[in-house]
């Protein structure tokens, strides 16, 4: 038996040399790497980024036709006459998405909506109004909630006011 040959009889294998790759591979992969490390580093979380931004706005949107709906729909509980909600979000200079208004014959009926609202919202749709203006006197009650506005009048004091006119290039929901 020849010394350089293994105790098992089996020759022994060729050790091929790997040489380095080229220098134009060796770009390659550079940029290879650069470009993945880019990718899944910064545009990636960027377009999940984007993708729950449209998702969050999505889910806004969904939050605010609920509070227009069940603030109308607690507005007819209790008797309120001519209900609308005005879609302003895309006329300029407003202060928020929507005006939800209706109007009563009695400042009690002015405050037992208003109490309905609330209750309602609250119930149904864990929102609570960020103010709320009027109830002293019942001529008028405004209630924020955020993008929606509710408004709820006096007969004379919706005439009076006309908001129904002054926003008259919004769009106009009713039940």
């Amino acid at each position: 038996m020849d010394r350089n040959e293994p105790k098992n009889g089996l020759s022994r294998s060729i050790i091929i040399k790997k040489r380095p790759p080229s220098p134009t591979i060796q770009y390659l992969l550079f940029f290879f790497l650069i470009f993945a490390n880019l990718y899944f580093n910064v545009i990636n979380p960027l377009s999940i980024t984007f993708n729950n931004q449209i998702k969050q706005k999505n889910h806004m949107k969904e939050i605010k036709n609920a509070i227009v709906q069940v603030a109308m729909e607690a507005m007819d509980d209790k008797k309120a006459e001519n209900i609308v909600a005005l879609d302003i979000h895309e006329l300029d200079g407003t202060i928020c998405d929507y005006f939800v208004i209706c109007h009563a014959s009695s400042s009690i009926q002015v405050g037992a909506i208003a109490d309905n609202v609330e209750r309602e919202l609250i119930l149904k749709l864990k929102e609570k109004p960020l103010r709320v203006q009027g109830q002293q006197n019942g001529l008028w009650i405004a209630m924020d909630y955020g993008n929606v506005m509710v408004h709820i009048f006096l007969d004379e004091m919706r005439e009076f006011y006309n908001m129904d006119e002054l926003w008259a290039d919004a769009e106009k929901i009713t039940l």
